[in-house]
């Protein structure tokens, strides 16, 4: 899923899902722990590779580096159109032989 999510970084140009939030907590300040509030930004990039959906979530501390969070792979879902949207999708990278049998299995693990 690694190399997934690093195709996504580096190939995506918009973001999918954004979440900011102000946090007070303790920051080193010159060797020094202060109390502050602090902004936490995220961003989540949602993506099909492969025939997969994939789920790529970064993180901001403050003015501080962008840091990877999370990857989440395909994930189950109960609406039509998603379904339909991942296997209409054409994506980069080599196509798996059994993309088809797992796509059928996400579509049947929903029914039940």
């Amino acid at each position: 899923m690694l190399e997934k999510a690093k195709f996504i970084l580096e190939t995506s140009t918009t973001f999918q899902e954004y979440d900011e939030e102000i946090v007070y907590k303790k920051v080193n300040r010159r060797g020094l722990w202060v109390p502050m509030n602090v902004v936490i930004r995220c961003w989540g990039f949602v993506a099909i590779v492969q025939k997969f959906r994939v789920k790529v979530v970064v993180t901001q501390e403050g003015n501080g580096a962008i840091e990877f969070l999370s990857v989440v792979p395909a994930w189950f879902t109960k609406q039509y159109r998603d379904i339909k949207m991942i296997q209409t999708s054409t994506g980069k990278g080599l196509r798996s032989s059994d993309d088809d049998e797992t796509l059928k299995n996400a579509a049947i693990s929903d029914i039940l």
